[in-house]
């Protein structure tokens, strides 16, 4: 008769970690649920920031139509490739070594030096244009 009381015994115990294993289930499905809830919160939100997001862009877009940036006003109203062609064609035309005031003159931009020095800058960089010892440039033979 004692092998009957230990199945018992062992009954209650699988019943009672049954229990708890389906307590701990029952608290994960309800936390589950509130992380669910807040993703569909946060998701409500996101779908209304985007519009707003949206129309600053569309502002920005407007105000930048109407008026140009510092840059270029500086560069003329030039892209600064429109620069670099422009640096270019004007070296080339010279045929000879050029100083970045010579090449601003050349190209139009005696105010603001600026926009010249970048773009030379640039070509230098990628080798279309070499600086000799006395800050006179040339176009390379590239």
């Amino acid at each position: 008769m004692c092998a009957p009381s230990k199945t018992i015994g062992r009954k209650e115990t699988m019943t009672d970690h049954r229990k708890a294993i389906e307590e701990r289930i029952a608290y994960h499905r309800e936390e589950i649920r509130k992380l669910e809830t807040a993703l569909e919160v946060i998701a409500g939100l996101e779908t209304e920031a985007k519009p707003k997001a949206a129309r600053k862009v569309e502002t920005r877009a407007k105000q930048k139509a109407g008026k140009k940036s510092a840059a270029a006003t500086q560069r003329g109203g030039l892209s600064p490739a429109e620069m670099r062609e422009n640096v270019m064609k004007a070296l080339k035309e010279e045929g000879g070594p050029m100083t970045s005031a010579e090449i601003a003159a050349a190209i139009g931009m005696d105010g603001s030096r600026q926009p010249v020095y970048q773009a030379l800058h640039t070509l230098k960089s990628s080798g279309k244009v070499a600086r000799d010892g006395d800050g006179r440039y040339t176009a390379s033979a590239v």
